[in-house]
């Protein structure tokens, strides 16, 4: 078993908003990693996990949705 530990994206500034989504440098730099995810062969992941902070799950959900639409 493999395990990869990913780093939330870019997420907006405290001050423009509290939750600290994900900004729209954020969502370009997920869809970057799953470029790259998706040219491994063999790259299969079975489980996503992250915390609960709205950048760590937005992350996770886009990534999981961008290289595993299944899981």
């Amino acid at each position: 078993m493999e395990l990869y530990l990913i780093r939330h994206a870019h997420a907006l500034a405290e001050e423009v908003d509290p939750g600290r989504p994900l900004s729209p440098k954020g969502r370009a730099q997920v869809r970057k990693l799953a470029k790259f995810f998706r040219g491994q062969a063999g790259f299969t992941p079975v489980e996503f996990w992250h915390s609960p902070l709205a950048r760590s799950r937005q992350t996770a959900r886009l990534l999981a949705a961008a290289i595993a639409p299944t899981a």
